[in-house]
């Protein structure tokens, strides 16, 4: 069974049909020997989710990221800190209500006794020099334990945070003493640190189809103006790309950059299009242009 490539056959509307008839199978696009069909949707692509990233990718190129980034912030750190504190919250109140069943406490809302913090001082000491991150996170959790029951009057945990307090800036106030920062703040650093070893020097890639299928379903039916770029396999070819087991979805790093000459996008009908760099030398570009090209080229 064929089909014409021509939309009339016949040629009762545009003259003589010219087009060829070719055989009606998938196309299936394979390696330079033949063997292995390849799908065109597998490839490696990357999300590009603001107006400011995608700019620079146009104008620069696609320059590998990690650290001394984001990672290494010190709004990172507080973000981590605060984490580690609502953590401490809520162990507390799950040891209290286990051993209270009548008189329920809840982690957003109970006020911690005085008390429990002098006794952290002195049972988690040593979380602060101890540098193997699950080992720290052990004794915090065992320090926290004993210092539930060093509180002799338990009623103390029912008291409430006022209403009009800010909870989180109340609770870590308590980070003002220096011991108690430093416990606290022992497991966040050392989660930077092996995050900054893991992503210096490199870009990441999400290697699944469903990505794609997921990215192209949301571009047709929204006016989101996240684009995704595509990264052509040649340019990985000679480049070290190896699989990253603490992300999800299989996805793998890769060491290089991309030059903007490379670059290639997927508009929203899942294709990969390119965008000529030297446009950017004739027009000004702003981030609705690239991205109202990147869509119906």
């Amino acid at each position: 069974v064929g089909r014409w490539l021509s939309s009339d056959p016949a040629g009762t509307v545009d003259g003589m049909n010219l087009f060829r008839m070719v055989r009606n199978n998938p196309i299936l696009l394979k390696d330079e020997d033949g063997l292995k069909p390849k799908k065109p949707e597998d490839g490696y692509y990357y999300h590009v989710t603001n107006a400011r990233n995608l700019m620079s990718i146009v104008n620069k190129g696609f320059i590998p990221q990690g650290s001394p980034g984001p990672t290494l912030s010190a709004d990172s750190l507080r973000r981590r800190k605060e984490g580690i504190m609502r953590g401490i919250y809520a162990q507390v109140a799950k040891e209290y209500n286990q051993m209270n069943q009548g008189n329920k406490i809840f982690p957003h809302s109970f006020k911690m006794p005085p008390d429990f913090w002098s006794a952290l001082k002195l049972e988690g000491g040593d979380i602060a020099n101890d540098n193997d991150i699950d080992s720290a996170r052990n004794k915090l959790n065992n320090a926290i334990h004993r210092s539930i029951s060093t509180v002799t009057d338990k009623s103390r945990f029912q008291v409430k945070h006022d209403k009009q307090e800010d909870i989180t800036r109340s609770r870590m106030s308590v980070l003002d003493d220096d011991e108690l920062n430093n416990i606290i703040t022992q497991i966040p650093l050392l989660d930077q640190t092996r995050e900054s070893v893991n992503t210096k020097g490199y870009i990441y890639l999400a290697t699944t189809r469903n990505t794609l299928k997921k990215y192209v379903d949301n571009y047709k039916s929204s006016d989101d103006k996240m684009v995704m770029l595509a990264i052509p396999e040649n340019l990985l070819s000679d480049k070290t790309l190896e699989e990253d087991k603490q992300e999800p979805d299989g996805a793998v790093r890769y060491k290089g950059e991309i030059l903007p000459t490379d670059l290639r996008f997927v508009n929203r009908e899942g294709k990969v299009v390119s965008f000529d760099s030297s446009t950017s030398d004739e027009l000004i570009l702003d981030y609705s242009f690239v991205t109202n090209f990147i869509r119906k080229t």
